[in-house]
């Protein structure tokens, strides 16, 4: 068939495996999931994934930035025609907190908030509450947490936090524009 026939998502793959013959070095990828199914995506960043794994240097374009987050692992965030940001993407996404699911109870929110937690919200129907413990420092949420234990709090899951690349991507234009007095 005639590629000008092919949907969106057949033209994005066909355009992919075509970049990718003659084992190049240096992959330049413009929007590769736009117009893609959710299965045809997951296969996309899969053959990304292989290719950068053996090698390949990818650069990929793209404004879908949740996408994105589930391909790179280096990005640079461009405003006014300049690059305002790059890094490595979990350095950049980083927070200085963590995330802790208390299970529900109606002590949670007064044990959890004399202990330096912070109440983000939650599933109570689900059996859990949300807060946000600011500390960077392991030994510091370790000494949390042992005094929330100590106090009854059930701990559900701890994490780190991070922000979404739109957030970060926000956050860089915001302060380019505040830098430049725009």
């Amino acid at each position: 068939r005639r590629t000008g026939t092919f949907s969106k998502g057949m033209g994005q793959r066909t355009g992919l495996a075509a970049a990718l013959l003659g084992t190049p070095r240096l992959l330049v990828l413009d929007e590769p999931t736009d117009g893609v199914d959710p299965l045809g995506r997951a296969l996309l960043r899969e053959v990304i994934a292989r290719a950068a794994a053996d090698g390949v240097t990818v650069f990929l374009n793209s404004h879908l930035l949740a996408e994105s987050e589930r391909i790179c692992d280096g990005v640079a965030i461009m405003a006014h025609g300049r690059v305002v940001l790059s890094g490595d993407l979990a350095i950049l996404r980083r927070d200085d907190r963590y995330l802790v699911r208390f299970a529900a109870s109606e002590e949670v929110e007064r044990v959890a908030l004399r202990h330096g937690f912070v109440a983000t919200g939650g599933e109570p129907a689900v059996g859990v509450m949300d807060f946000y413990l600011p500390v960077s420092q392991a030994d510091d949420l370790s000494r949390a947490l042992h005094a929330a234990l100590g106090d009854g709090l059930l701990v559900r899951e701890v994490r780190p936090a991070t922000h979404d690349l739109e957030r970060v991507m926000a956050d860089a234009v915001h302060r380019d524009t505040a830098e430049r007095g725009q």
